[in-house]
C-alpha cells in the first residue's frame, strides 16, 4: 500500500445495546429509537469535527482528526443521551458502547481500513452500558488535556487481533438498568445468524506456489520410499533369509567388464567350470548363446538371463563337482570335501545348504575374477537405489502415478486464499467463529502473519494445510489461507450468507 493513503485518525465505534431484542419485541418502537439515535449522534459527530464513515444499522463508525475531538465527542453523546433518557418512557431509552482508538489507518475512496479501525471496533464492545472505552494510545493523547477521568482496566486480549492493548474506561454517565444484550451465537443447526457477507473472492496465496506445494510432496514421498529401501537394505545386510532361489540376483550379482568375452566362454566352452555352467543352463538359453555371433555388441537381455542362469546354478543344493579342475587348483579340491562332509540346512522347505551355496559362488567368483566385478549385498543395494533415481520415470505408469499424485495434492491439500468482505464490521468476530466452529478449528497461536488454528491434534500439526488455517482480519474483510480443499469449503459456507445486492 502508497505510504500518501495511510494516515494516523481517531476512529470511534458506537453500538446500541439492546436493540437486536428490542426489533424482536415492537419493531415500530425500535426504528423511532434508532431515528432519535441517529439525529443525535450525527449532530454531535459533526459538530466535533467528525465525519460519520459509516452506519451500519445500530451502529456507527466515525473518524476525527483529533483524540481529544474524538473523546470530547463520546462524553458529549453519552451526555446528550442521559438528558434523552431523563425524560424517555423506560423502554423508550437509548443507551450505547462506544469504544476509541488512535492508530494507523488505510483510506481507500470514502472508507477506512487497517488495525487502528480493527482495534476501534473491539474496544466498543467492552465498554460499559452508557460508558466509553478507550485504547492507551487515546489515552495518553488526551490525559493532559481534558478533565474525562478514566479508570486504567490492564492489558486485554481483543478478539481476532494479533497484540494484546492496555484499555480505559470512561465510567456510564447515566444509571442504566438495562441487561446487555447476550452475545451472538451459533449453532449448525439453529441459532440466528446476524453476519451478512458482502464477497467472496479467491485471492493470490503471496510467495507460495501450489504447483511447487505439490511437487515438493512428491519429492518428500520418494526420499521416503529411499529412506525405507535403505533401511531394508542395512538391516538385512548378509541376513541368510534374504536369499532364494526365486531372487537370483541375491545370490549373484555382477558388473560385466568384457560382456563379448564373457558370452563368448559359454557359446563354445574349453574350460571345466565353463563346461558344467553350459551344461546347466536351459536349452532355450543355450540357443541364444549359440545365435550370438561373437563380436557384436551383447544384447541387455541376454546378458541379463545368463547371469540369472547362473545364479540359480549357484543356489543348488549341493556343491558342484567339477574333477577336471579339483585336478589343477587343491585347494578347491580340499573345500570340496569339507563342503560334502559339513552340510548346513538352510531354508530346508526349499531344498538349501548354505555351506554348498558358499562354496558354488567362491568358486564361481575365483574363476571369473577377471571377466566380472562382484558386489555385496549392501553395494548392490545401493546401487539399485542410484539407478532409480538416475533413471526416474521410465514408463508411462509410472508417469500415470506421479502425476495423479500430484493433481491430488494441488486440488485437495495445496495452499490457496480466500477473501470475504462483509457488509458490516461487526460480522467479522461472528463469522471467524461460525466458520471455526463449522469446521472444527481451535485457535492455536498468532504472529505477526495471523491467528493460526489447528485440528486434529499432532496430525494437524504435522499436515499443516488439511490441519491448520490463517486467518488474517483488516477493516471488515478476512483473509483465510489454508489447503485448497478447506478453502473450498469455507467459500461454501460463507456463500450462504451473501447479502442481497
Amino acid at each position: 500500500m502508497d505510504a500518501s493513503n495511510r494516515k494516523l485518525a481517531a476512529i470511534m465505534f458506537t453500538d446500541m445495546v439492546g436493540f437486536s431484542r428490542k426489533m424482536g419485541s415492537d419493531e415500530v418502537q425500535a426504528m423511532t429509537m434508532l431515528l432519535v439515535h441517529d439525529r443525535i449522534l450525527s449532530e454531535i459527530i459533526t459538530a466535533h469535527n467528525g465525519r460519520v464513515l459509516k452506519k451500519m444499522g445500530d451502529a456507527f463508525f466515525a473518524e476525527f482528526g483529533s483524540a481529544v475531538s474524538a473523546v470530547q465527542c463520546a462524553v458529549a453523546i453519552q451526555t446528550a443521551l442521559k438528558e434523552h433518557n431523563t425524560v424517555s418512557k423506560p423502554d423508550e431509552q437509548i443507551v450505547i458502547r462506544i469504544g476509541i482508538h488512535l492508530g494507523d489507518v488505510v483510506v481507500q475512496g470514502d472508507d477506512l481500513y487497517g488495525e487502528g479501525v480493527n482495534v476501534a471496533a473491539r474496544l466498543e464492545p467492552l465498554a460499559e452500558p452508557g460508558g466509553i472505552c478507550l485504547s492507551q494510545a487515546i489515552y495518553q493523547a488526551v490525559k493532559s488535556q481534558s478533565s474525562v477521568e478514566a479508570v486504567h482496566v490492564g492489558e486485554v486480549e481483543l478478539k481476532n487481533i494479533l497484540e494484546k492493548y492496555v484499555v480505559y474506561r470512561i465510567a456510564p454517565l447515566y444509571a442504566v438498568e438495562k441487561k446487555g444484550e447476550a452475545p451472538a451465537t451459533h449453532s449448525s443447526a439453529s441459532g440466528e445468524l446476524r453476519f451478512k457477507v458482502k464477497s467472496v473472492k479467491p485471492q493470490a496465496t503471496i510467495g507460495r506456489s501450489r504447483w511447487l506445494y505439490a511437487l515438493k510432496w512428491v519429492a518428500i514421498r520418494e526420499l521416503f520410499l529411499i529412506a525405507i529401501m535403505v533401511t531394508l537394505l542395512i538391516h538385512g545386510h548378509n541376513t541368510k533369509k534374504n536369499y532364494s532361489k526365486n531372487d537370483p540376483f541375491l545370490m549373484f550379482h555382477s558388473e560385466v567388464r568384457d560382456p563379448i568375452s564373457l558370452v563368448n566362454k559359454f557359446r563354445e566352452p574349453s574350460d571345466p567350470v565353463s563346461r558344467f555352467i553350459h551344461a546347466g543352463l536351459t536349452s532355450e538359453l543355450k540357443q541364444q548363446i549359440s545365435a550370438y555371433d561373437g563380436r557384436s555388441k551383447v544384447p541387455k537381455d541376454l546378458l541379463e538371463k545368463i547371469k540369472a542362469e547362473i545364479g540359480h546354478i549357484v543356489a543348488k543344493s549341493r556343491p558342484w563337482n567339477i574333477p577336471e579342475f579339483f585336478e589343477t587348483d587343491t585347494v578347491f579340491a580340499n573345500k570340496y570335501s569339507w563342503t560334502l562332509a559339513n552340510p548346513s540346512p538352510w531354508l530346508e522347505y526349499e531344498g538349501y545348504d548354505y555351506n554348498a551355496w558358499k562354496f558354488n559362488l567362491s568358486l564361481f567368483r575365483t574363476y571369473y575374477e577377471h571377466d566380472l566385478s562382484f558386489e555385496n549385498d549392501l553395494q548392490r543395494g545401493f546401487k539399485m537405489i542410484s539407478n532409480t533415481i538416475s533413471e526416474g520415470y521410465d514408463s508411462f505408469s509410472d508417469w500415470m502415478e506421479a502425476g495423479i499424485y500430484v493433481l491430488l495434492l494441488f486440488f485437495i491439500g495445496s495452499p490457496t486464499s480466500l477473501r470475504v468482505t462483509f457488509t458490516d464490521l461487526r460480522g467479522v468476530d461472528q463469522g471467524v467463529t461460525f466458520l471455526t466452529s463449522e469446521m472444527n478449528f481451535r485457535r492455536r497461536r498468532q504472529d505477526s502473519r495471523g491467528i493460526h488454528f489447528r485440528r486434529w491434534g499432532f496430525l494437524g500439526s504435522i499436515f499443516q494445510n488439511l490441519g491448520g488455517m490463517r486467518v488474517r482480519v483488516d477493516g471488515n474483510t478476512i483473509l483465510l489461507t489454508s489447503s485448497n480443499i478447506v478453502i473450498q469449503r469455507a467459500k461454501k459456507l460463507f456463500k450462504q450468507h451473501l447479502a442481497e445486492s
